[in-house]
């Protein structure tokens, strides 16, 4: 997961922040835990390595409109006017796991059971801290972490961190870390994947037989 961003005012180049840590860096011994890092105005994230034979994600949110870089002018789109972008791109690999080798493939495919699986949407499922047992104090600062996860990174970040954590305790005491809440507990965005099947049911529909052939 990675964040290209404009360089300064410079809106002609850019600069590429990686999120996660590195190995080493996970597994070191640091007691404070390294800040989240936020995707900056402007900034495009991307989830999977560049020109990937399986599959990649492109994720750019648009708050401006009306850019002209060399007159530094822009109109901020007021927020009921804001949209989200997300571009799935399936490399050679993953298109073959589908069935897909040529053009004529897509004759009568169904998009909804193909591709769902591309376009999951989660939303956190913060814990309750008004459960009362030995691990309260735990899950109460499990769960103030995981909102500001989710607010800097989406419910992506709340997923990869308990595998950090693992990876660290491991290194540590040289055996699997113990089973505990580590809040990383999403449900699926219901409203999204709503819009997402309405999409592709009609990619379906645009590449049925009886119409590529009319």
């Amino acid at each position: 997961m990675r964040m290209v961003s404009p360089s300064g005012g410079n809106e002609s180049k850019t600069y590429t922040r990686h999120f996660m840590l590195t190995k080493n860096e996970i597994c070191s011994n640091k007691v404070i835990e390294t800040p989240e890092l936020e995707p900056t105005l402007g900034s495009t994230v991307y989830f999977g390595s560049q020109n990937t034979p399986y599959t990649s994600w492109r994720i750019m949110h648009k708050e401006l409109d009306k850019q002209d870089p060399s007159k530094r002018t822009r109109d901020i789109l007021p927020l009921e006017k804001q949209r989200s972008r997300i571009e799935v791109t399936l490399g050679r690999h993953t298109l073959e796991e589908t069935g897909l080798y040529s053009l004529r493939d897509l004759e009568g495919l169904n998009f909804k059971t193909t591709f769902s699986k591309f376009f999951e949407f989660g939303l956190p499922r913060f814990c309750d801290p008004t459960i009362v047992s030995e691990n309260q104090l735990r899950r109460f600062i499990a769960m103030h972490l995981d909102k500001e996860r989710f607010f800097a990174q989406g419910a992506y970040r709340m997923k990869q961190r308990p595998f950090e954590r693992a990876m660290r305790f491991e290194k540590r005491f040289k055996k699997p870390a113990p089973i505990r809440y580590l809040g990383s507990r999403t449900v699926s965005y219901k409203e999204l994947q709503a819009v997402v099947s309405s999409r592709l049911g009609k990619l379906t529909s645009s590449y049925s037989t009886a119409n590529l052939y009319k």
